[in-house]
């Protein structure tokens, strides 16, 4: 459940801006956890965007704290590359019972990595168009994460990612993407059906969409392309599987092997609470 927001007193005794900050800070939090975002599997991007958007948001107000503290910040950012390079994976091990690294290198790690892509991709309007592309989406996976990021920057944003050490297989369109799809369902055996039409349905979809250049519909039709063409032995048995089931019991109903208990005409409860039982 998410609580009320606090502010400590003495940041009173700031530079204005402090308290504003703080307080935006807070309530960015609350709009990701509404957006579906949990601190569990995504805390560095929760505490980095808390951190960049309220110094931007107090920044454009013209609060003078806000540009103290963003100062404050890229001199950390100078330590931090000096220490770490551009490796940042450690982020993605931090979550609200794991500290990989002290606090404060978490901090300003997570801040680098949002506020760079926002420098690279559009600044606050780039998490805009983010936050509109997964509105009723559920992520829990980085690299569906980086996909919608990449469709908000309309380029792949994998690249930048993986320069920090995320370690992301980029979803995003690409050529070689269709080839790698086209050839894995021409691969599938006829017998995995329905799944090889739907998947082969998906693909032509997506080409479609691609001559007319809507690139964010081709490549949720390919990823469901793939996804039906990676699974369609799974899926085909599961069918196959649930058929069987399905026709076994009603053979056995016809055959009177199933037979509904009638209802007792007694007030007396029944010896057996089973509902079907077997005659012979």
């Amino acid at each position: 459940e998410i609580g009320d927001i606090h502010i400590n007193i003495f940041f009173t005794r700031f530079a204005e801006g402090y308290i504003e900050v703080t307080a935006i800070h807070e309530l960015v939090h609350h709009f990701l956890w509404k957006v579906g975002f949990s601190p569990q599997g995504f805390l560095w991007f929760h505490e980095g965007m808390a951190q960049y958007v309220s110094i931007e948001v107090a920044m454009n107000l013209g609060y003078e704290g806000a540009e103290i503290i963003k100062q404050n910040l890229e001199s950390r950012v100078t330590d931090l590359l000096s220490t770490f390079g551009g490796n940042l994976n450690f982020l993605l091990k931090w979550t609200p019972t794991i500290r990989p690294t002290d606090i404060g290198t978490l901090y300003t790690a997570a801040y680098y990595v949002v506020s760079r892509l926002a420098e690279r991709f559009g600044g606050l309007a780039y998490y805009a168009r983010f936050f509109k592309l997964i509105s009723d989406i559920e992520i829990l996976d980085k690299n569906v994460f980086a996909y919608y990021l990449s469709l908000a920057a309309n380029e792949s944003v994998a690249p930048v990612l993986n320069s920090w050490g995320f370690g992301i297989e980029d979803l995003y369109l690409r050529p070689e993407s269709f080839i790698r799809v086209g050839n894995l369902i021409m691969g599938l055996d006829q017998a995995y059906q329905p799944y090889r039409f739907l998947s082969e349905l998906f693909y032509r979809l997506a080409l479609k969409s691609l001559r007319n250049n809507n690139l964010g519909r081709a490549n949720l039709y390919l990823i469901t392309a793939l996804l039906l063409a990676e699974f369609a032995p799974i899926l085909t048995i599961a069918t196959i599987a649930a058929a069987l089931l399905s026709l076994s019991l009603y053979v056995l109903e016809k055959k009177g092997v199933l037979k509904e208990r009638e209802p007792s005409t007694s007030h007396m409860p029944p010896e057996d609470d089973s509902e079907y039982f077997l005659t012979f």
